[in-house]
């Protein structure tokens, strides 16, 4: 099997991913697969859901519904391999401003370090595009953590301020 390997200071507006020739390789069985993802374990919303913007950004780029329509419609197409899925652990983290700023704080990072990363203009546009998803299909692992077997909750500053189990009892 070949591994992606992704590099966020690459990012282009057309993804981080790099070329395949540049994947990890494994072979052999395996006992353990990590199957990471910003939106892993999310669940395609009802129609009744899709009908209004969630953010004034999504007000303006889609009005009429059409991104957040495919987006759930993909995400039915998903359903098969996150039932596969043994073990959902979800990071929670405080809220959509914290994902802006921590962004920010990430990119202006690798632009130190590599000399390449989004701008706070370009990473605005981008979290903005990815805001309304996170609200729709992320957020609700969050919320209900009797859909995951682990949730953690991240506090302001990157620590993890409580741990919740199956049935929501926190541990």
């Amino acid at each position: 099997v070949y591994v992606p390997v992704f590099d966020k200071s690459l990012f282009s507006g057309k993804g981080d991913r790099l070329p395949e020739t540049e994947w990890t390789r494994v072979e052999g069985r395996v006992d353990v697969i990590i199957f990471e993802g910003w939106i892993v374990g999310a669940r395609p919303v009802d129609e009744e859901e899709l009908k209004n913007p969630v953010t004034a950004a999504e007000r303006e780029t889609d009005p009429h519904g059409s991104c957040r329509r495919i987006i759930n419609e993909r995400l039915k197409e998903y359903e098969i391999l996150f039932d596969e899925i043994d073990d959902l652990v979800v990071l929670a983290v405080p809220g959509v401003e914290k994902i802006r700023e921590w962004r920010r704080l990430q990119e202006e990072k690798l632009r130190k370090e590599t000399g390449n990363g989004m701008t706070p203009k370009e990473v605005d546009r981008f979290v903005d595009y990815y805001i309304p998803s996170t609200i729709r299909y992320v957020f609700p692992l969050r919320n209900d953590p009797r859909r995951a077997s682990l949730v953690f909750l991240v506090g302001q500053n990157h620590n993890i301020v409580g741990v919740y189990g199956p049935g929501a009892e926190q541990i």
